[in-house]
């Protein structure tokens, strides 16, 4: 789960990720970076032109795209913030895998969020460079410079034959030198054969719109036409025997469905938090927890309250969306229809946790209800609705806050637990399933004006045995 914390983030359940950096960094710590990047790029490039084109004559070949050499300064800064958001994602697989390692008092270790530095110089197409030359003399070409290379003191960092792949053909390698600072400078060059440079170059359009759709089944559309057209390009004799053969298969339908569920979290993650955050701060101003600030204000929370919000990891919501089709009766649907059903089905990818004392549990909870207008009292009491035993406030669920549109609200006190085929139901603790609006995600199926999340409200006590339930085999709250 992805997490953003205003104290000590408790414990297991909800560490299996952060988001803080990808939201938060936008603009000018990326663009610092970039700059940063491109400055090395124009200080290593008259070398490395120089060289190239020496190796590209040598072979009676070309380096194509010249003026096309350095990446511009937007696209490193989109490359940045969509790196850094992988790598966050990865972060989230990662620390998911720790947290089952551990019981559910420990608390996890692990970094938190990607490390932008790390992610800019390991970008490795700042400088690029393609050398073209005809099919007789490619592979013979392709291993002469790779020698060249490393004869002048360039470091080889990858070198990947895509002439297995299904959309793509060529050979990509990335070499490293050092410039003036700690990092190493990574530099492109791509071998091409003139057939697999023109279905490079045709394609890039088709490329584009895969990697900037978030419509899962145009991406699989995208996908199968590219792998259509590779077909069409020839495969130089000895090609497929350079180093390091790879390949890349399809994209996994539910994998794409995951990736729009993910991605749909993290976009309202952190206005989901603010706005709860600011809600209870009024609620603790009108039931004497807070003496001062109020709705909105930036002050700290009071001992034994603990706010938090976060996103299931992929993997998590992968096996979330398998466990939905197989619950689907419906077998005769074709499987995106079953998967877009599963993936609106799920409504608690982004939980906002809160932790309240025993003692103040039940006012502050009514209380924060009334701020976020998610229940509406029968009498006008401030107490209304609340049990006398200190468990969740009772009430109808009524119009929607600014923030927040109410689906439903699940006083888990008055509830016993019960496990299902799709998990949790009930159990201690108040659970809201919640609602807001947020930009177009690109996603035909998914409704901008719902984006989905949970708010769940517990003691300490309730927390623990809510951990203990989700890491024993429930799934979610329901």
């Amino acid at each position: 789960m992805v997490i953003l914390t205003e104290h000590q983030v408790p414990t297991k359940a909800k560490v299996v990720g952060l988001f803080r950096s990808s939201l938060c960094k936008k603009g000018v710590l990326p663009r610092a970076h970039a700059a940063k990047l491109r400055l090395a790029c124009q200080a290593a490039e008259p070398r490395m032109t120089a060289l190239l084109q020496g190796i590209a004559d040598a072979a009676g070949g070309n380096l194509e795209g010249l003026e096309h050499r350095f990446k511009t300064l937007e696209s490193l800064v989109e490359k940045i913030e969509r790196d850094t958001h992988e790598a966050n994602l990865l972060l989230l697989e990662d620390n998911a895998k720790k947290a089952e390692a551990t019981t559910h008092e420990e608390q996890p270790q692990g970094p938190m969020e990607a490390d932008m530095a790390e992610i800019v110089w390991a970008i490795s197409d700042a400088l690029r460079y393609t050398l073209v030359v005809a099919a007789p003399a490619y592979a013979a070409t392709v291993a002469k410079a790779r020698a060249e290379l490393a004869a002048t003191g360039l470091v080889s960092l990858k070198q990947k034959n895509y002439w297995a792949h299904a959309s793509y053909h060529g050979c990509n390698d990335v070499v490293g030198l050092r410039g003036r600072g700690d990092h190493l400078l990574r530099v492109e060059v791509q071998f091409h054969t003139p057939e697999s440079f023109a279905h490079k170059m045709s394609s890039h359009a088709v490329y584009e719109a895969y990697r900037s759709t978030h419509e899962p089944l145009e991406k699989l559309r995208l996908w199968q036409a590219n792998c259509e057209a590779a077909q069409g390009v020839p495969v130089p004799e000895g090609a497929q025997g350079l180093p390091r053969a790879c390949s890349q298969p399809p994209p996994l339908e539910e994998e794409l469905y995951a990736a729009a569920v993910t991605d749909r979290a993290v976009a309202v993650q952190a206005a989901a938090l603010a706005a709860v955050r600011s809600a209870l701060l009024g609620a603790l101003l009108g039931t004497g927890l807070a003496t001062g600030g109020g709705a909105g204000s930036a002050g700290a929370l009071p001992p034994g309250v603990r706010l938090w919000a976060t996103v299931l990891s992929p993997s998590a919501i992968k096996k979330r969306l398998q466990n939905e089709v197989r619950c689907d009766d419906r077998k005769l649907l074709p499987s995106h229809a079953r998967l877009e059903a599963a993936a609106l089905a799920i409504h608690d990818a982004l939980t906002v946790e809160l932790v309240l004392p025993d003692a103040a549990y039940a006012a502050v909870a009514a209380r924060l209800l009334r701020e976020l207008h998610l229940v509406c009292d029968d009498d006008g009491d401030d107490g209304a609705g609340a049990r006398s035993d200190g468990g969740a406030p009772t009430g109808k669920a009524c119009s929607a806050a600014e923030a927040f549109r109410t689906v439903h609200v699940s006083n888990g006190w008055a509830a016993p637990l019960e496990l299902g085929r799709r998990g949790a139901r009930g159990g201690v603790g108040l659970a809201c399933h919640l609602t807001m609006s947020a930009k177009d995600d690109g996603v035909e199926f998914t409704p901008d004006d719902a984006y989905p999340l949970a708010l769940c409200v517990h003691t300490e006590a309730s927390r623990r045995a809510q951990v203990k339930w989700r890491i024993t085999g429930a799934v979610g709250y329901n």
